[in-house]
């Protein structure tokens, strides 16, 4: 949908934030965040809501990182 994120979009709409999206069907999730990333605490809450949803969730908080820090490497 393009309204999604626009000014009439919704965003509770699960195409806009996965924290809102039905989870029950996921294969099992590994997380990558950045402890000093500023999604840190939507990541920690989308995990949760993962892991409430019967999915195999793991998540690893990587100390000192910001976001994206994955395309550093090497």
């Amino acid at each position: 949908r393009e309204d999604v994120l626009g000014p009439s979009g919704d965003p509770r709409d699960p195409l806009a934030s996965p924290i809102y999206a039905d989870l029950k069907q996921l294969a099992p999730v590994y997380m990558q965040v950045g402890g000093d990333e500023v999604l840190l605490d939507d990541s920690r809450r989308l995990a949760e809501r993962t892991r409430n949803a019967g999915v195999d969730v793991r998540m690893g908080v990587f100390p000192r990182m910001q976001h994206t820090f994955q395309m550093c490497a090497g």
